[in-house]
């Protein structure tokens, strides 16, 4: 039975707990003006992810297990912003990367309604 996160005012159903294995592949959509392995916020930057930290206490990785929750959670993300502008999409680029170390349950969290997932900052990485 998956475990979830207690229930908050933003996420009434809690997050999923989740585990993914050494060589697993994930999905990154990122600005071409990054590289894959970017954590965010950029430091003394202002949060704008959902699960971005409001003090910076910790920065995230946002990854899918595959492209289509890569491209939604990264392009579609707002709803109110019903067409998206093709420059915003065309500055922006797909990369799978390869675990190289499971992702342990407290580190990793997956959204409830879909196949996105976040990492925190303590996870190290390889791009490849």
């Amino acid at each position: 039975m998956p475990a979830y996160t207690a229930p908050t005012a933003r996420f009434p159903s809690g997050l999923r707990i989740a585990a993914l294995d050494a060589g697993d592949v994930v999905v990154r959509v990122h600005q071409k003006i990054h590289g894959a392995i970017f954590f965010g916020p950029a430091p003394g930057a202002t949060p704008q992810g959902r699960f971005d930290a409001p003090a910076g206490q910790y920065r995230l990785l946002y990854v899918a297990q595959r492209l289509e929750g890569a491209f939604v959670e990264t392009v579609l993300r707002r709803p109110a912003n019903r067409i998206v502008r093709r420059a915003f999409v065309e500055e922006r680029m797909w990369t799978p990367l390869r675990l190289h170390r499971q992702l342990e349950r407290d580190a990793f969290r997956r959204n409830r309604k879909g196949d996105s997932f976040f990492c925190a900052n303590q996870i190290h990485h390889s791009g490849r």
